[in-house]
């Protein structure tokens, strides 16, 4: 059977500033590459106070097979927010567009695209949609995005023309569904076989937490799910570090 082919495209990307930011959509990637024929397109965009390092990140854009176990391509571009939000993501769209069809010499063309947090990345997929015709879903991960009032107009916009809608989590599912009711909820993806310790023997087994303190990391649930572990599956060389 002919594999699906998804095109994805991420909102965010690991950076020199922020090595982990969207790695968990490498990830998601990844694993979907198991299962489909992926690809993955991301157009960075740079502030103009950024000017300076534009040339640096351009020597690693365009097209690899290499980097991952799935095709990657990206494209630099300026970021004209200070000037002009309206502006700077028009362009990111139009120019998304246009490394969006050198991607398609590589990979040909995408039975679906998968947005990973509904903006920028929704805005660039949109427009594929209205010159290609191709559908496009849209994974969310941010509550801030949906809520910001500045962001509100191209977010109904991306919501209104979504194929199919997804969210990380239940909070953020919840604030789609008052737009859209058809929104599921997908979770980021684990690799559960890294966790699996009930044939293997630890004197020590440390788990570690690092994450806000906000309600939404549900740190009440992991301490929960410690007592299960240790009072009631009785690994009592288990322990917790917050």
């Amino acid at each position: 059977m002919k594999k699906l082919k998804i095109l994805i495209i991420p909102s965010w990307y690991p950076n020199e500033k922020d090595p982990l930011w969207g790695n968990y959509f490498i990830k998601q990637a990844e694993a979907l590459s198991l299962y489909a024929d992926v690809s993955m397109l991301y157009v960075n965009r740079m502030g103009l106070r950024e000017l300076s390092k534009i040339r640096k990140n351009k020597y690693t854009d365009g097209y690899d097979d290499k980097k991952y176990c799935f095709k990657f391509y990206k494209k630099t571009i300026i970021n004209y927010r200070s000037f002009s939000l309206d502006f700077s993501y028009k362009r990111y769209a139009k120019e998304g567009y246009k490394a969006y069809k050198v991607l398609e010499l590589f990979t040909g063309k995408p039975d679906v695209i998968l947005v990973e947090s509904a903006l920028p990345a929704g805005l660039i997929a949109k427009y594929i949609r209205e010159k290609e015709g191709i559908p496009f879903v849209v994974h969310a991960h941010s509550e801030g995005i949906i809520t910001n009032p500045v962001y509100e107009k191209y977010t109904k916009m991306v919501m209104k023309d979504a194929d199919k809608y997804m969210a990380v989590n239940n909070s953020i599912k919840s604030l789609i569904e008052k737009n859209r009711k058809d929104c599921a909820l997908v979770p980021n993806f684990i690799d559960c076989k890294k966790f699996d310790v009930e044939n293997k023997k630890y004197k020590d087994f440390t788990l570690v937490s690092v994450s806000n303190f906000y309600k939404i990391k549900a740190i009440d649930i992991l301490l929960k799910a410690m007592d299960i572990v240790v009072n009631k599956k009785k690994h009592k060389n288990i322990k917790l570090k917050i």
